[in-house]
């Protein structure tokens, strides 16, 4: 969250590999490198499983196209920033990622 305030894009850019790498560990072992394709592949997985339901997958569609935004150029407030880390922090808790500090 730190990182928010003083990098918000890098902020916004970290939380989403960090999402996208347990979006993806959680669809496959092991998990291969946080690509778009790889990314797309698990969530159909993930859905297909029944692990993610609606809202995640809404969570996790808005949280991508933020990142994407940011990705090819806008600079995120360090507000959205921080809401960004919030809600990704909030759907790797929700797929069981251990590695969050609490």
């Amino acid at each position: 969250m730190e990182l928010a305030l003083t990098d918000p894009r890098q902020a916004v850019q970290r939380s989403f590999y960090l999402m996208a790498r347990t979006i993806i560990g959680k669809a496959f072992d092991p998990a291969p490198t946080p690509v778009d394709s790889v990314l797309d592949t698990a969530i159909q997985h993930l859905t297909a499983k029944g692990i993610l339901n609606d809202r995640l997958l809404l969570q996790i569609k808005a949280l991508r196209k933020f990142h994407h935004s940011v990705r090819n150029g806008y600079t995120p407030t360090t507000d959205e920033a921080a809401q960004f880390v919030f809600s990704s922090t909030s759907v790797r808790e929700d797929l069981g990622d251990k590695t969050i500090e609490k």
